[in-house]
């Protein structure tokens, strides 16, 4: 290790701060309120945070700024952190803790990119409490130690690990487009119902709370156009973090955005989704949802739903549509568990025509597209966390 690094520990160099309880509103009341569901995807998405009340002198006591370092202290996510990088109109949630460099030897840039790295999570998952909501308090986040380098040496690493987040976030935007487009056809189609040569259909009460539906469509149950198959946990002997079996998933707990990530294997399980099924939570939190990858062993917090006919992408934008809002059944009730003949009796407006097939069409590239860039995104992230790990750990120099 240079000279110019120096061992310390973070409780050494920042201050820490918990963050606001108060309760969100999806109405433009205050500042938007950042909890720990909005740091969990790659990038935080401002537009989906929601608001909240806050009188003035608090909010100035909680407002965030660009070059801020917030981590989440409670549950599967504890560890999970992220600088901001954009000044936005913000609090932080008071399951968030906000890092603050004690002085200007620090580099905000690199100091956030070492705390949202997988050399940071290591740690947390290592020490925080086998409790049944996982806590990394204060305490156990300040003792985390690592290799400082020089001011000047921080500020070229963040300059290069910067280029990788920032093509990381270009892929996120495109992905969210390409999201914002199929749904927006969806919508139009499926929802008010303008789809091509709707001038000539006739509109008739459905006779459910759907209320008027095109003639000729339907409200039918998923069991009638769609393979649903439950989630049964093998044994846990049989699991493993060796790559050995296939990926294992048990619940939420490795959803991303839209793809579940690969940390968990077993070597036996006979509940399985294939590539491109929906994957659906029917434990709490109830209504999640993301798309398999590859052949995957579904444990008992999960459900796979496959349409029939291969219409698979029509399946997944109706889902979307239907579960805005998270844990519950579209209908506002929310679920501590759904069970196989509830989710088989859920209504969709359906209809088994050329226009879901040429939704089906349309739509199809864009989810391919998301594919791609989703698989993109994680060869970087890869390529970005290694090279810190090396570069902090000393195993790489960063040459002028």
């Amino acid at each position: 290790m240079k000279a110019e690094w120096r061992k310390v520990k973070l409780g050494d160099v920042v201050d820490m701060q918990y963050g606001y309880t108060t309760t969100s509103s999806s109405e433009n009341i205050g500042p938007k309120y950042l909890r720990i569901t909005d740091i969990s995807s790659t990038y935080i998405d401002w537009s989906s945070v929601p608001h909240c009340k806050i009188e003035e002198k608090k909010r100035q006591q909680y407002a965030l700024k660009k070059g801020d370092i917030v981590v989440a202290r409670i549950g599967a996510s504890a560890g999970c952190a992220k600088l901001i990088r954009h000044n936005v109109d913000s609090i932080f949630a008071s399951y968030l803790i906000r890092i603050i460099p004690k002085n200007k030897d620090v580099n905000r840039t690199f100091f956030g990119l070492l705390i949202e790295s997988i050399i940071f999570k290591k740690f947390v998952n290592s020490t925080k409490s086998g409790a049944a909501q996982p806590q990394a308090n204060a305490p156990l986040l300040k003792s985390f130690e690592f290799n400082l380098p020089n001011n000047s040496t921080q500020k070229r690493l963040a300059h290069v690990i910067s280029s990788y987040d920032d093509l990381i976030e270009n892929n996120e935007k495109r992905i969210k487009t390409l999201e914002e487009m199929a749904q927006r056809l969806y919508t139009q189609w499926f929802v008010k119902f303008k789809f091509p040569g709707h001038e000539k259909i006739k509109m008739m009460d459905s006779g459910t709370t759907f209320g008027m539906i095109p003639e000729e469509w339907e409200v039918k149950p998923l069991s009638s156009f769609a393979k649903i198959i439950m989630g049964q946990s093998p044994q846990s002997k049989f699991y493993n973090q060796r790559n050995e079996g296939l990926p294992f998933h048990q619940g939420v707990r490795d959803f991303g955005s839209i793809f579940p990530t690969n940390k968990i294997y077993s070597t036996s399980g006979n509940r399985l989704a294939e590539a491109n099924d929906l994957l659906f939570s029917v434990r709490a939190p109830v209504g999640r949802l993301n798309i398999a990858t590859e052949k995957i062993i579904l444990g008992r917090g999960l459900a796979s739903i496959k349409e029939k006919k291969n219409r698979q992408t029509f399946l997944i934008s109706m889902f979307l549509n239907r579960f805005t809002e998270k844990d519950m059944l579209g209908n506002g009730a929310i679920y501590k568990s759904i069970n196989k003949n509830e989710l088989e009796k859920l209504g969709f407006i359906y209809l088994d025509s050329n226009v879901t097939d040429a939704f089906e069409n349309i739509a199809t590239p864009y989810l391919n597209e998301i594919r791609i860039l989703s698989k993109n995104i994680r060869v970087l992230s890869d390529i970005r966390d290694l090279m810190i790990e090396n570069l902090i750990t000393g195993i790489r120099r960063l040459n002028n």
